[in-house]
């Protein structure tokens, strides 16, 4: 028989453990809740358990002896550790947060307790744009994002909503906060927010599209626009922005003198927005991308990242 005890220790930092060696067995001491989980797992993973998917657990024949290496301290490396739920890539997760369902309601639970089991503590996916169109999707879809929301909670997950700027530039369906051009900008995107309303998230992530741009001032008086309604609503919450990729001539902007990407006006936007830097499929910052997105790199990303770095500001 394997035992651990599992003790809460009021001093240690965020997502951090101890795994300890006793007379009955195992011991870990962390934080609460995720220090207490993560050590959990890492004990479970110590004896050959794998944690490789969100339905698929393997488990040992029989279990290993635990390593000396797995006991002692341990600390996250990385602040945000965590998945970015797509609607199109990979669709897995589509039923579990999407589509309503005590079914899928447990699918997502199960996503969630995988994520921890891997040492996550962030979960962001954007909504789609069928809750401003239909009331019964709405109230549906919101009930079932509750729930969700609080089973990430109780586990000392962070969650995150994605939501499109412009209407022009969503091709995926996503909810969007100024979908008619032309119209008062605030007043839309308190309208779109308030179908939000009550649900505690923890981050909202604006997205800007991929192919198309907009007029560069429009663009940073209406993400400020969109900060200032999301913290009216949602003090607390993180709001961040992807700068994503797309070497396209809607997508390339003179502005303040300087011709770049369209994605890259996030930094003139004077809120504390964080960006987090976008790249496709497995090209880096530092290789040739192969015409991807019609960039043959993305060094212009890479600077991006390292003169916000240099800046001291965060970033993803």
């Amino acid at each position: 028989m394997r035992r651990i005890a599992l003790t809460t220790d009021a001093a240690a930092c965020a997502g951090c453990y101890t795994l300890a060696a006793t007379e009955g067995g195992v011991s870990a001491s962390g934080d609460a809740p995720l220090g207490i989980q993560y050590g959990l797992s890492h004990w479970l993973e110590a004896m050959g358990v794998r944690f490789f998917h969100p339905s698929r657990t393997f488990l040992p024949a029989v279990l290993g002896s635990v390593s000396p290496d797995a006991f002692g301290p341990h600390a996250p490396e990385i602040a945000e550790r965590g998945l970015q739920l797509h609607t199109l890539h990979p669709i897995e997760s589509y039923f579990d947060l999407w589509e309503p369902g005590e079914d899928n309601l447990a699918d997502a639970e199960r996503t969630l307790h995988w994520l921890v089991c891997n040492r996550g503590n962030f979960l962001t996916y954007p909504a789609l744009n069928d809750i401003a169109l239909n009331e019964t999707s709405r109230v549906a879809w919101r009930e079932h994002t509750a729930a969700i929301l609080d089973a990430a909670h109780l586990r000392g997950v962070r969650v995150g909503i994605g939501i499109q700027l412009f209407g022009r530039s969503s091709l995926q369906r996503a909810l969007v906060l100024v979908p008619e051009e032309g119209s008062d900008v605030s007043e839309q995107i308190g309208a779109r927010l308030a179908l939000l309303e009550g649900l505690p998230y923890d981050s909202f992530n604006l997205a800007f599209g991929e192919f198309f741009g907009a007029e560069p001032d429009r663009f940073v008086n209406t993400v400020e626009a969109a900060y200032d309604g999301i913290h009216a609503r949602w003090p607390d919450a993180e709001v961040t922005a992807t700068v994503h990729v797309g070497a396209f001539p809607d997508t390339r902007v003179t502005y303040m003198g300087q011709e770049q990407l369209y994605y890259f006006l996030v930094r003139y936007v004077e809120r504390p927005i964080v960006p987090w830097l976008h790249t496709v499929m497995y090209y880096t910052l530092f290789e040739p991308a192969g015409g991807a997105y019609n960039h043959q790199d993305f060094f212009e990303h890479r600077d991006y990242l390292l003169e916000e770095m240099r800046a001291g500001s965060t970033i993803c």
